[in-house]
């Protein structure tokens, strides 16, 4: 069963203190599966953890904190269309903003290899541009987003990408990443569109899959490069 989840911290909502919800989509889902957030922020509530760790420790400890609910199955749908709806949920929700969600981002299917369909890229801009219709506060806050992301670079940082050798080598690493992640992923005898559809078949972060496609001892697993197939 193909899902699209919402999962409630119920310590939160007896103290109405946000935030209280996180939205997320699993592909095979099993009922043993409590959502993965990813961020690596730092909230007021997780102490010296970030997000991520967070909430592992405490799916880990305390299972009955957690509320599960499945809100839509799409069991048609490959990898890829799942992330998309959910992404769609994302936006009509603002949860990247709004207080009352864990999560942080936007759900995103990464380089995608499958092009999108006409109807499929006309429902993001409409849910976009009803979001800015309707959101008045929102450029304001994503203004103020963008202004603390700023503020929290590092001094160090700054230095460091002012330096045009260092600024030319990060570009170009930055580069052959990006055409990297536009490639196949073979996998366990299987070839998929993207890593982030490979993640999501075995349960496992797209960072995992470059791991594995790097590591010369996994042999089952690698980039298709084009024109090999």
């Amino acid at each position: 069963m193909n899902i699209i989840y919402k999962i409630t911290y119920l310590p939160h909502v007896e103290n109405k203190t946000p935030p209280f919800f996180y939205i997320g989509s699993k592909y095979h889902y099993d009922v043993k599966y409590m959502g993965s957030p990813s961020s690596k922020q730092q909230d007021w509530y997780t102490g010296n953890l970030t997000i991520r760790d967070w909430w592992k420790k405490e799916v880990k400890e305390h299972p009955e904190l957690f509320r599960f609910d499945i809100i839509e199955t799409h069991d048609e749908y490959t990898p890829h269309e799942l992330v998309e709806a959910e992404k769609f949920i994302h936006l009509k929700l603002d949860v990247k903003l709004s207080p009352h969600y864990f999560n942080k981002s936007i759900a995103t299917t990464g380089w995608v290899s499958i092009p999108r369909t006409e109807e499929t890229k006309q429902k993001v801009r409409e849910i976009t541009q009803t979001y800015w219709a309707t959101n008045p506060n929102a450029v304001a806050r994503r203004q103020a987003v963008v202004e603390l992301n700023k503020k929290t670079k590092s001094k160090e940082q700054r230095e460091l990408w002012s330096d045009p050798v260092y600024r030319d080598k990060q570009q170009k690493r930055i580069q052959k990443s990006a055409e990297t992640r536009r490639y196949k992923i073979h996998a366990r005898g299987q070839i998929f569109g993207c890593a982030k559809d490979a993640a999501l078949s075995f349960d496992m972060t797209t960072s995992n899959v470059y791991a594995r496609c790097k590591n010369i001892k996994m042999k089952d697993w690698y980039y298709v490069i084009p024109g090999s197939e």
